[in-house]
């Protein structure tokens, strides 16, 4: 009984705040990803997004805002609706790590390369690559 005592008292005095982290702490990007990925969820997965990203969607490439990038992946998940998505190979280094998967959608296959990088302990897709695959 002594020790229940000890481990309650010790949960009541340890600060609150060391154990909330932020959903995007909790989880890892690339697990995220690849659900967003496979309902095409864009809202979820533009929650990744860097302030401004690279896209590049079937050759067409922009810097777009958040919002710009989402629109431009609603357009392409409009045209074609997703059924799979899985990462085949992932790398990095920590500071910038990357994910490389097949996404099949609208009865086509598509190579999908997303780059993160880690800025203040916080990772965000700083790049998205789209492109069919041959």
């Amino acid at each position: 009984m002594k020790k229940a005592g000890i481990i309650i008292l010790s949960l009541l005095t340890f600060p609150s705040n060391a154990l909330c982290v932020s959903p995007q702490e909790a989880a890892d990007i690339f697990t995220e990803v690849e659900k967003s990925l496979k309902t095409g969820d864009v809202d979820a997965l533009s929650e990744w997004f860097s302030d401004n990203l690279d896209i590049e969607i079937l050759s067409d490439s922009n810097i777009s805002s958040k919002n710009q990038a989402k629109q431009i992946l609603k357009k392409f998940f409009s045209k074609y609706t997703p059924k799979n998505f899985n990462f085949i190979h992932r790398s990095g280094n920590g500071k910038v790590e990357y994910g490389i998967g097949t996404l099949i959608a609208g009865g086509e296959s598509f190579r999908v390369t997303i780059f993160v990088q880690t800025v203040e302990k916080k990772k965000s897709i700083s790049q998205i690559r789209i492109e069919k695959n041959k």
